[in-house]
Formats: structure tokens, sequence, C-alpha cells
């Protein structure tokens, strides 16, 4: 089921595996794929409508500009803080981030690479299950203890390595859960955007030598 060797990529999945995880899709290290396509060439964003999903603007001359992690809109130009122009009862700061189209890249990790020395996937290896418990490969039970990502279309702020290498240095956690949504401006809309969102978050993982939950996060789910 998507397993590498043990000791090099095998983190991807054996986690989301063996804790009983239905992964909708295969997240290979060379892309991600198995479901439709959310990203369908997306068209270009209308007047005020938000833009996150296509990063693209119909009207000649705008861009697509960041108010918060929750919105984004099609602008000639943004001054960060309030616009005037806002509805009255909307008038919260705009970041001004500009969101520019994505182009999925998958992982940057080589299939060659190691585990750190002394992590748990070098201390544990792939994992699988046994009654109710975890097994390392080397026979004896695993407790894993982490963190859960917000859905990625909402907590797109935390989706980094930078985020991953904190967690592993000031929390020790040994796994990570990554969350990437589905509907309500998720995959379905941007496909590429959250798929290069996950690779992020996995890759980070990999190169502490922790294990990963990709997520398949759709409250339809047939």
């Amino acid at each position: 089921p998507c397993l590498r060797t043990p000791g090099t990529m095998q983190q991807r999945f054996d986690v989301a595996m063996s804790l009983g995880f239905l992964l909708s899709s295969c997240f290979s290290a060379v892309g991600l794929s198995s479901k439709p396509e959310g990203n369908r060439t997306p068209t270009c964003t209308e007047g005020w409508d938000d833009c996150r999903g296509t990063r693209c603007c119909a009207t000649d001359g705008y861009k697509c500009f960041t108010k918060s992690d929750l919105w984004a809109s099609c602008l000639p130009s943004c001054v960060p803080g309030i616009n005037l122009e806002d509805p009255e009862g909307l008038r919260t700061p705009w970041s001004c981030e500009l969101l520019e189209p994505v182009e999925f890249k998958g992982s940057q990790i080589p299939a060659s690479f190691i585990a750190p020395a002394g992590s748990p996937v070098d201390m544990h290896g792939a994992i699988r299950v046994e009654g109710n418990k975890l097994l390392g490969k080397h026979g004896q039970p695993v407790r894993l203890r982490g963190m859960s990502l917000f859905w990625s279309q909402w907590g797109s702020t935390y989706w980094s390595e930078g985020v991953v290498d904190w967690l592993v240095k000031d929390w020790k956690v040994t796994m990570i859960r990554a969350a990437m949504g589905v509907e309500s401006g998720g995959y379905l809309e941007s496909g590429k955007i959250e798929k290069q969102r996950v690779v992020t978050v996995v890759d980070a993982a990999i190169r502490n030598g922790i294990y990963v939950v990709i997520d398949w996060h759709d409250h339809h789910a047939q």
C-alpha cells in the first residue's frame, strides 16, 4: 500500500494504514493521484468572489490579494490595513499578501533518503498492527504522540516546514496528521494548492524522521 523500504519514505503511509484510516487516494513520492484532479484548470475569479481557489483574476490588471486566512479578492492594488470600500460590518484589516497561481511540484525528497539517526522512523521503521497494538520493525509496541493540523484551506498558515520542525523540536512530536480539506474551498476547487500543502508537510515530516497521517478530510465521502 504505497510503501517503500523501511528507513526511507514509508512513514508517509504506514501509520495511516495501520491505524485504519481510509485513504481515498494514495500519495506517493512522485505525486498525489487516484482521485479525479481537483484542479480542473479553474476559471479565473470574477468580481468580488473569493479568489483563493483560482489565484487568478478575470479582470485585466487585477490580482488576487489576501484579506485573511479565510478570504482573498481580486483588486487592482492593495494597501495593508482597513479598506474603507469594504462593507461597514466587514472592515477588518487586509494583509495584502499576493496569491499567485501554484504549480504542483511534488515531493523534493529523493527516494534514497534515509531517516535521521535516532529519529522515530529510524528506531521503529515500518509499523504494523497486531491485535490492538502498533508494532515496530523490532516487534515491540510503539506509542506515537503528535498533533493534528487544521483543515488545509483554512489553516494553511501552519502547513509549513517551519511549523513541523518546531513541533518536533519543542513538543517532541513523533507523528503529525495532515487534514487536507476536500470541500468548502479545498481540493475540489484548488487541488494543486492543497496537494502542494500536503507535500510540504510530508516532506518536513520525512526530513525529521517522524510519521505522518494523510487525511482526505471530507464530510461527505462515499
